[in-house]
């Protein structure tokens, strides 16, 4: 029953890209809040974890990973994080990498 995409986007030049997940769960079994605890149940490996304000559900900054996970209702995650290796990841502004994944995830979300 769950559902999963993958994709990858890049700016012009290669400069800088991005990999969106998206994963629909259509039994809609978890809570927004048991998928947000699930995402940070394991900071010892993913790191400190930061809430994000988004328009709908929640979302999870991991500066660690360099990536964001969007629920923005029960049946859905959305996670957008660039590539560990790559012209992106190196000097890359932790700041407008979280900017941007923000933007993208809330466009995916519709």
């Amino acid at each position: 029953g769950t559902t999963v995409s993958s994709c990858g986007y890049a700016t012009a030049g290669n400069r800088e890209s991005f990999g969106v997940l998206l994963r629909q769960d259509p039994t809609g079994n978890a809570t927004i809040d048991q998928q947000v605890a699930a995402i940070t149940s394991a900071p010892a490996e993913t790191g400190p974890s930061e809430i994000v304000a988004m328009p709908k559900g929640k979302a999870i900054w991991q500066p660690q990973l360099r990536s964001l996970s969007y629920v923005p209702d029960g049946a859905r995650v959305i996670v957008v994080t660039p590539p560990s290796i790559g012209l992106s990841r190196k000097g890359a502004d932790p700041a407008k990498l979280k900017a941007s994944a923000i933007t993208i995830a809330q466009a995916a979300a519709g």
